[in-house]
């Protein structure tokens, strides 16, 4: 059939082609579309919060930059419109070649300086407006999920509003199906002996995706010893780059498993390391990288920090 044919468009035809994809469903076909979970319009209005701010956020950065600019086009730079002190400062300044700043471009900054100011006041009533959210919902809710999310070190009102309202309202029976909902799906390229990964899918709420992005690295930034950390850098790695490193490389063979803890005081969550088998021997020095062979995936990269995290549990 050329692909180049002329394709008949009508609503009758549209209706038959819905009807069909309908039938198979209800057959047990579950790949041939998907059901849509449908907020309710409280579950909806409560998304304005994290998104307003967004904005504010976004025009904020807007008046910071058009003011930035407009002194450096005299030739000064290190001005922050954000402290506290940036109206003195304002009348402080000089040009690049020593003389005040012109009168009409003095009184454009003090302009844009209200508007800034005017958006800093919005963005404090919408976070104190999200704190208040957040307290109801810790107080309403039978289920203690927000409450455990908070309780997360490092977890704060912004990154616990985003997925409380963009993906808890609604159930996931796994991780997969949260990480697919985000767009974080993988999307491999596979086809005879070629074998890539193209990355996420990115096929899906994009709040929720970008939330998730920045906390992993934010995770990766502030912990970098961590268990989850190795965890990540050791996938991160091929094979053919951790050999191309030169002599050194040595493997180890083992079980490693990795539980979600909590305290019974209700305090943050934490990371146990467990190694069953025989314990790792001939561990390489702290400046070697380090190949762990397990069975799922089986094979491991693990670089010089998670083999010192090994070696000293």
């Amino acid at each position: 059939m050329s692909r180049r044919r002329r394709r008949a468009k009508t609503d009758r035809l549209d209706g038959e082609i819905l009807l069909r994809t309908l039938m198979a469903y209800t057959r047990g076909e579950p790949h041939v579309c998907a059901m849509v979970h449908v907020p309710s319009a409280e579950e909806e209005d409560q998304r304005r919060i994290s998104r307003e701010r967004k904005t504010l956020i976004g025009e904020r950065v807007t008046h910071v930059n058009r003011i930035k600019g407009l002194l450096y086009s005299q030739g000064v730079s290190g001005y922050e419109p954000l402290h506290r002190d940036r109206r003195k400062h304002l009348n402080e300044l000089k040009t690049g070649d020593g003389r005040d700043l012109p009168v009409h471009l003095k009184r454009q900054i003090s302009r844009e300086l209200d508007r800034l100011e005017l958006l800093l006041e919005h963005i404090k009533s919408v976070e104190a407006d999200r704190s208040k959210f957040l307290l109801s919902q810790v107080k309403q809710t039978k289920e203690p999920q927000l409450e455990m999310l908070l309780a997360i070190k490092g977890i704060g009102a912004e990154v616990a509003t985003i997925p409380w309202t963009e993906a808890l309202y609604r159930h996931f029976d796994n991780r997969r199906q949260i990480a697919s909902y985000a767009g974080l799906a993988p999307t491999p390229w596979q086809s005879g002996s070629i074998d890539r990964e193209q990355g996420v899918s990115k096929a899906g709420n994009p709040r929720l995706r970008v939330m998730l992005v920045q906390t992993a690295w934010l995770w990766l930034r502030h912990q970098p010893n961590s268990a989850l950390s190795g965890t990540h850098t050791s996938q991160s790695r091929s094979p053919k780059e951790i050999d191309d490193r030169g002599p050194g490389t040595e493997t180890a063979r083992g079980t490693l498993e990795i539980r979600n803890l909590r305290r019974p005081d209700g305090g943050c969550h934490h990371l146990e390391l467990s190694l069953s088998s025989e314990s790792f021997r001939n561990l390489p020095e702290p400046d070697q990288f380090w190949q762990i062979q397990a069975d799922e995936p089986r094979v491991r990269m693990a670089n010089r920090r998670f083999a010192r995290m090994v070696s000293s549990s």
